[in-house]
């Protein structure tokens, strides 16, 4: 009997032993708790953001948001459009050319008018006053009633030239050239055909002018339109735009001996 038992238990104790869980090396020790997986970590809370962070750190990656208290500050410049104050350029150069003509009772006149010359716009913001300086060079024919020519009139030759000021207002908007109304003053040398000395004519002489002139300049508008990045929104305007001439001018001139009133039409900025 004893016999028996012991072999019975010699037999058990190691299938008992080889089916132990404590034996596989994938199973937990026996008598050992089972493990839970623990819950995902929270992901890190954002750095705070001080008054000198950049604006891709106050901004966060994507997907992220800024917290409610964060003062408005620390958001970095937020962009309104173009930075006009950041990108104006104070001193400004005009160059530009076109046709005067001038008339009064009796006498017109039919002038290439160009000029050249600076401005400097003062203060901040997007408007600001500007005062300017430069030249003024005009050639061109005056028309002069004469009853001596056979169709009534007679055609002079007619030079005049001479320092010219302006002050007015620059509308800014942060481009190379921007968009102003002025008012100019030129004091003017004349010379006239010199045929006058042999054969004068009436009412026309002197060597010594000026012209006082009321102007606006919208070359801004047409860079614009010319502009590599330009959206082209405005369609067949923007054509004709660049057709126009950039700078039109009213006013007054004397010279040449008479008082006359008109208008220049001028290309350049």
């Amino acid at each position: 009997m004893i016999r028996l038992a012991w072999i019975a238990l010699s037999v058990l104790v190691p299938s008992i032993a080889a089916a132990s869980p404590g034996d596989s090396p994938a199973d937990p020790p026996a008598g050992a708790p089972y493990d839970v997986p623990a819950p995902p970590a929270d992901p890190p809370a954002d750095p705070p953001v001080g008054p000198d962070a950049s604006p891709a750190e106050a901004s966060g990656s994507p997907g992220q948001s800024v917290p409610l208290g964060q003062p408005l500050e620390a958001l970095g410049p937020v962009s309104l459009g173009r930075n006009f104050e950041r990108e104006a350029v104070p001193i400004a150069l005009h160059l530009n050319v076109g046709i005067e003509a001038n008339g009064a009772p009796n006498v017109a006149s039919a002038i290439l008018r160009t000029h050249v010359g600076i401005s400097w716009a003062l203060g901040r913001g997007r408007v600001r006053p500007m005062i300017g300086g430069g030249a003024t060079f005009g050639y061109g024919a005056l028309s002069v009633g004469d009853p001596r020519a056979l169709d009534g009139t007679v055609a002079i030759g007619y030079l005049d030239y001479g320092p010219e000021a302006q002050i007015g207002l620059r509308f800014v908007d942060g481009g190379a050239v921007d968009m102003r109304v002025f008012a100019s003053f030129a004091y003017l040398s004349t010379d006239l055909d010199d045929r006058l000395m042999l054969d004068a004519v009436g009412g026309v002489g002197g060597t010594r002018g000026m012209r006082a002139m009321l102007g606006l300049n919208w070359a801004d508008r047409q860079a614009q339109a010319a502009a590599p990045d330009h959206t082209g929104k405005g369609g067949d305007a923007d054509w004709l735009i660049m057709l126009l001439p950039q700078q039109v001018e009213l006013g007054w001139i004397r010279s040449a001996g008479s008082d006359r009133v008109g208008i220049t039409l001028s290309y350049g900025i």
